[in-house]
């Protein structure tokens, strides 16, 4: 595993050829986004000077960056900015993950989100949605009584061609035919066709595809002394493990994830976990 140093402003952006740590920095209403000495995109926005404002996560697609900040009065911020020009969509509040796919924002609400009642709920509550960015859309993915058998989210991946994987904490509902405890949707983003499955018997903290598997981080107790990445195969059937050194993983204080990578953030260091170089 590849260790970068990290301070106070760095900021990793997912990439589909692999990540890279930027720089950011903010100057009363505007967020700079530094690529080694070179600022690479400026984004100028009022709710950048509160106080509680803070860059959570980044993608960069085909050119532009897709940022995820905590915003204000329980409404968080997805900014998306290019060279000519820049979009802020306001979202609600508890977004669990997301991620980036051919200029659409695919995005996943937490327990926080779904049952917050503050802020832009109607968005929140669907618990899964889509931003066009293009035509400044927004757009509710599931149906009505699939979102009544969710009670939370765990993580969302995308296999690179057409189906996103959503892992999700649910409840029984008889009228519901999406009622399992624990469950996983498949949502295809061409025929907008959704599956369900039940889930395998894991803590999961976060989810990744590649090579054909699905690598599944699982948020081990305290009792674990060491990271353990469940790969399996397109059923989540497990079929081998990866363990995470215990020296790494007791300094972890976030993960993050993005294309094929899982990211393992401790206070001074970005421990990369590339899912294509690991061994199964």
């Amino acid at each position: 595993m590849k260790k970068i140093r990290k301070d106070k402003n760095s900021l990793y952006i997912f990439k589909k050829s692999g990540g890279i740590v930027a720089e950011y920095v903010i100057v009363e209403d505007e967020l700079n986004i530094f690529f080694g000495k070179n600022m690479k995109y400026r984004i100028k926005d009022q709710s950048i000077r509160h106080e509680d404002f803070k860059v959570v996560k980044a993608i960069e697609e085909d050119g532009c960056l897709y940022i995820y900040c905590y915003g204000t009065n329980a409404d968080d911020l997805f900014f998306v900015a290019s060279p000519e020009k820049q979009s802020k969509f306001q979202i609600g509040e508890g977004v669990q993950d997301y991620l980036v796919e051919n200029g659409h924002i695919y995005i996943v609400f937490s327990e926080e989100g779904i049952f917050s009642g503050e802020g832009n709920t109607k968005f929140s509550e669907s618990i899964f949605v889509q931003i066009d960015t293009r035509r400044e859309t927004i757009l509710p993915l599931l149906p009505t009584d699939m979102q009544s058998a969710i009670i939370d989210v765990y993580g969302i991946c995308f296999d690179g061609e057409s189906t996103i994987r959503l892992f999700y904490c649910g409840e029984i509902v008889e009228e519901s035919d999406y009622s399992y405890e624990d469950f996983y949707l498949d949502y295809n983003i061409r025929t907008k066709q959704i599956t369900k499955n039940r889930q395998l018997d894991s803590n999961i903290l976060c989810v990744g595809f590649a090579n054909d598997s699905y690598y599944v981080l699982e948020n081990s107790s305290s009792k674990v002394k060491k990271g353990i990445v469940l790969v399996t195969n397109q059923h989540m059937e497990v079929k081998s493990k990866i363990f995470i050194d215990s020296n790494t993983w007791k300094k972890i204080t976030r993960v993050n994830h993005g294309y094929e990578e899982f990211i393992l953030e401790s206070k001074d260091c970005y421990t990369i976990l590339n899912l294509n170089e690991v061994k199964k």
